[in-house]
C-alpha cells in the first residue's frame, strides 16, 4: 500500500525561489547599484508617482509582490498541506510575477531606460518559480516499510 505525500507544494522549487530573492539583493541590479539599492528608492520615486508617472506608480506598487515572496516561507509552511487552500497562494503568486516582469519589460521598452543587470532578472525569476513551485507540486510517494520474514 502506499501512502501520498500530503506536501502539494515544490519545496526545492521554493527554496531555490528564496535563495534567489535574497541573492538578488547583492548583485548588480542595474548600471549604478545592487538591488538593495533597488528597494530603497521608494524616496525618490514617491514625487513621480504622485504626478502620475505610471512608471513609478508601478515601482512603488511592487512592493507588494515583494511582501508576498516574503511572507511565502511562512504562507506554504501553513498552508502547503491544503490543497484548497493553495489555490488563492497560486493566483496570487503568479500576479505578483506577471507584475514583476511587466515593470521589467516597461524598464527595456523606456526610451532611454536604465541599463539593468543579472540582478534584476535574478529577481524577477525568483518571483516565477516561487509561482511554479506552488503550481507543480511534488509528486512522490512514500512506501511503507515492511518486514520482510527470512
Amino acid at each position: 500500500m502506499k501512502a501520498q505525500d500530503t506536501s502539494h507544494w515544490n519545496r526545492s522549487l521554493a527554496v531555490i525561489a528564496w535563495a534567489a530573492f535574497v541573492i538578488s539583493f547583492f548583485l548588480p541590479s542595474y548600471a549604478k547599484g545592487r538591488g538593495y539599492l533597488c528597494a530603497v528608492m521608494h524616496g525618490f520615486v514617491w514625487s513621480g508617482a504622485m504626478e502620475g508617472n505610471w512608471l513609478a506608480i508601478h515601482y512603488l506598487l511592487l512592493t507588494l509582490p515583494n511582501l508576498l515572496m516574503l511572507a511565502s516561507p511562512f504562507l506554504l509552511l501553513r498552508f502547503g498541506a491544503y490543497a484548497r487552500r493553495l489555490i488563492w497562494l497560486r493566483y496570487s503568486t503568479f500576479s505578483a510575477a506577471i507584475m514583476v516582469w511587466s515593470f521589467l519589460i516597461l524598464l527595456i521598452a523606456n526610451e532611454g531606460g536604465p541599463d539593468l543587470r543579472v540582478g534584476a532578472y535574478v529577481w524577477a525569476t525568483s518571483f516565477v518559480l516561487l509561482w511554479l513551485s506552488v503550481l507543480l507540486p511534488r509528486s512522490s510517494t512514500i512506501e511503507p516499510k515492511t518486514l520482510n520474514p527470512v
